[in-house]
């Protein structure tokens, strides 16, 4: 496994070495008296203490961005997504997986980024959907989606009826062992002649092509990058190219990279992930990376082979030890699984919605959603442009349903 400061999961970037650059902010805090020098000042407030972390799972809030469940300040992050360092905080959304470099608060569900990388794991037509089972496959790769996957995109869907087959998806999510499935978080539907993208282990290597889930990739054209050794038999390589039959791609960039998180030995790490293996409760792999339970970690849940989990932990000769498991329930979408803290751009009070400021989104409201009386007295009467909110809801394709709305100070 490559040491890197960052977690490289499940789809992020090559398993080169990378330096942990960890910028840990001090703040302290003077309050001056305000009648003059006779007023001495305040003491100095005590700098937060933190802890340097790799965060690795979906998208599931803004205003900062919430990953894990933590309130990650992105203000000074480098954001490099689809391998383009070069891209701006506002091209992140809601359900892109992502991996942070950067600290936690020890005191608090915060923290702060100083990088942010995200690729999805596939990208190109839709070849067949099986709409009861709830999937679709992609180049080889069947995608399973749930209540919280969100759908997004060109002539807008809000689930898996508003697919066709040879529609053109980018999907982000949490795959297996071997990458030949994947948990959608993400579903985004792209206009016609957009790049091709395949994640996968290559096989049947030969001087000028190899496959990736039975998708024949010629390679002869493409750029080849951390892949010193070239192409082989069993390394997992991420092909960008474009489409020359149903199951032919012409590579233009193969890239090498990994399906196995990528951790330093002390680091914390919170990561999300899918069971891959299991030799029991206590002791099992996500995506590839194990997993140890000790006696005093907190476990919430049953862990399986296929699972959706979220693990908080040390790491420890290249094994997570868990401090906290929490085995999520993928038939179902919390409440308020996701949280926005954004401002008002355009107000529909006919169809009780609202677009704000940051990842595309939308919000919808109802007589159910509660608003809170201090700050909004006359519930969504009070609703202005320019306004900044706290929401807290659950998705509907890219639309956040409220569950609670209040004034954001």
């Amino acid at each position: 496994m490559t040491t890197s400061a960052a977690v490289r999961y499940p789809m992020t970037g090559p398993a080169s070495k990378m330096a942990a650059a960890v910028a840990l902010a001090v703040w302290l805090a003077a309050c001056g008296g305000g009648g003059g020098d006779s007023t001495p000042a305040a003491p100095a407030t005590p700098a937060a203490t933190t802890s340097p972390t790799a965060f690795s799972g979906p998208i599931t809030g803004f205003g900062s961005i919430f990953v894990n469940g933590v309130r990650i300040d992105n203000s000074g992050a480098v954001n490099t997504l689809d391998d383009n360092p070069n891209a701006g905080a506002d091209d992140l959304r809601l359900g892109m997986v992502v991996e942070v470099q950067g600290a936690r608060d020890n005191d608090g569900p915060t923290g702060r980024a100083t990088a942010i990388a995200s690729r999805s794991f596939v990208q190109g037509p839709v070849a067949s959907i099986n709409s009861s089972g709830g999937s679709f496959v992609v180049l080889g790769v069947a995608i399973t989606v749930a209540p919280s996957t969100v759908f997004d995109g060109h002539n807008s869907f809000s689930g898996l009826s508003g697919l066709a087959v040879n529609d053109i998806v980018e999907v982000h999510g949490l795959p297996d062992a071997n990458g030949t499935s994947v948990k959608a978080t993400r579903v985004e539907r792209k206009s016609p002649g957009t790049e091709i993208r395949l994640t996968g282990i290559v096989r049947n290597a030969g001087a000028s092509s190899f496959t990736i889930n039975g998708i024949t990739v010629q390679y002869t054209p493409a750029v080849l990058d951390n892949l010193p050794s070239g192409i082989a038999n069993g390394g997992v390589v991420r092909v960008k190219g474009t489409q020359t039959g149903p199951t032919a791609i012409t590579a233009t960039r193969v890239r090498g990279t990994t399906l196995v998180p990528a951790v330093v030995q002390g680091q914390r790490a919170e990561l999300e992930g899918v069971v891959t293996a299991l030799r029991s409760a206590t002791d099992f792999d996500l995506s590839g990376l194990r997993v140890t339970v000790p006696s005093t970690a907190t476990v919430r849940g049953t862990p399986v082979v296929g699972a959706r989990v979220e693990v908080k932990g040390t790491v420890s000769s290249g094994v997570l030890v868990a401090a906290d498991v929490n085995v999520e329930d993928e038939r179902q979408q919390a409440n308020e699984a996701n949280e926005i803290h954004a401002n008002i751009v355009s107000i529909d009070r006919t169809a009780q919605i609202f677009s704000v400021n940051v990842g595309g989104l939308r919000v919808q409201w109802s007589s159910e959603t509660v608003f809170d009386n201090a700050t909004l007295p006359r519930g969504a009467g009070d609703l202005a442009v320019g306004m900044r909110l706290e929401v807290k809801g659950r998705t509907s394709g890219n639309i956040i349903i409220a569950s609670r709305i209040k004034r954001d100070n």
